[in-house]
């Protein structure tokens, strides 16, 4: 059994992603409280100091924020942040600049829940956490892009 006892999530996500992962959290025995789900920046650090969440979940590439930048904005206030990016675009460089920007684990719109439950655990226990399909992505950049030469 995973070990999620009193977990707090912070969702800077979609409306219909976040309102999705609600509905799953109360459907499961998993222990996670969704603290709050927002769409900027500014309200997502007001959150995050009032509820102070273990994890956050951002969704990195969405059509009405720019993930990456408020990325850089929680990792500026909140170094110490665990947090998954949800991304749709899984190229390297992508992936590279979301781990250097603060992102410790991954899901994308494919992930099951049962899979979510596990980056957020994964991620606070303070590993890194990716998917089958982002990793083997991963690693095809890498064998093209490595980073030592």
């Amino acid at each position: 059994m995973l070990d999620l006892a009193g977990t707090r999530v912070l969702m800077i996500e979609t409306p219909i992603f976040a309102h999705f992962v609600k509905n799953m959290v109360r459907r499961t025995s998993f222990d996670l409280e969704v603290v709050g789900a927002v769409v900027n920046a500014g309200d997502a650090l007001e959150l995050i100091r009032t509820y102070q969440p273990d994890i956050l979940i951002i969704d990195l590439q969405s059509s009405f924020q720019d993930g990456l930048n408020i990325l850089m904005k929680i990792c500026s206030a909140y170094p110490n942040a665990q947090i998954i990016g949800r991304i749709k675009n899984t190229s390297y460089e992508f992936i590279i600049q979301a781990i250097s920007a603060g992102v410790k684990g991954f899901i994308n719109d494919q992930t099951p829940f049962s899979e979510l439950v596990k980056a957020i655990q994964t991620v606070k226990q303070g590993y890194a956490f990716l998917p089958n399909n982002i990793a083997n992505q991963f690693v095809t950049g890498l064998h093209q892009y490595p980073i030592v030469r």
